[in-house]
């Protein structure tokens, strides 16, 4: 084994469905060829051509756990075995890519957009005005909520998301909008 070679691992998107997984081995050498192996849960995924790239990046397709291998030659002849850390890219993940606020008259829509379907999480949202929640709307699935009929002022939304798990729930996103004025 090559001491003086490292791994290093960049998870580029926080652990988010299909975006790239990167590893980088160093220091670059343009004498070694790599070689790279993507496991799924313990399991040989995928296995790439030998080249002369010391980066590389594989992009989940599915919900998992992934950990890359690195495989380094000099002169055709494995000197060293790399392997990263295992990311878990899960399909129970919460994530809310944004919150879409849509204002009519006196009522405010929120819409919270997911990059992954929505279908196993619940949706809470609380109406703040002045900083003081008003309204305390409890966990449903929809992820989008209007509040109607509210007096001019200054308001914003804080939206709770937590998983469905097993009649379980965990809370793993809170966000809050922006001031809205009414």
């Amino acid at each position: 084994m090559n001491k003086d070679l490292n791994i290093l691992q960049v998870s580029q998107g926080s652990l988010i469905f299909n975006k790239p997984f990167t590893v980088s081995i160093l220091p670059e050498n343009k004498n070694f060829t790599y070689q790279y192996i993507v496991y799924k849960n313990d399991c040989i995924l995928s296995t790439s051509q030998t080249s002369l790239n010391s980066t590389f990046s594989f992009y989940p397709e599915e919900y998992s756990n992934f950990k890359i291998s690195a495989l380094v030659f000099k002169d055709s002849i494995h000197i060293a075995t790399l392997d990263s850390n295992s990311l878990d890219f899960i399909e129970d993940f919460v994530y809310i890519d944004k919150l879409d606020i849509v204002k009519t008259n006196s009522d405010i829509t929120i819409n919270v957009l997911c990059p992954i379907s929505p279908i196993k999480q619940h949706f809470a949202y609380y109406l703040k005005k002045d900083n003081i929640a008003i309204e305390k709307i409890w966990y449903k699935k929809s992820n989008t909520h209007t509040f109607y009929n509210l007096s001019p002022g200054s308001y914003s939304i804080v939206v709770y998301s937590r998983l469905i798990k097993n009649n379980n729930y965990e809370d793993l996103v809170i966000l809050e909008t922006e001031k809205i004025i009414l």
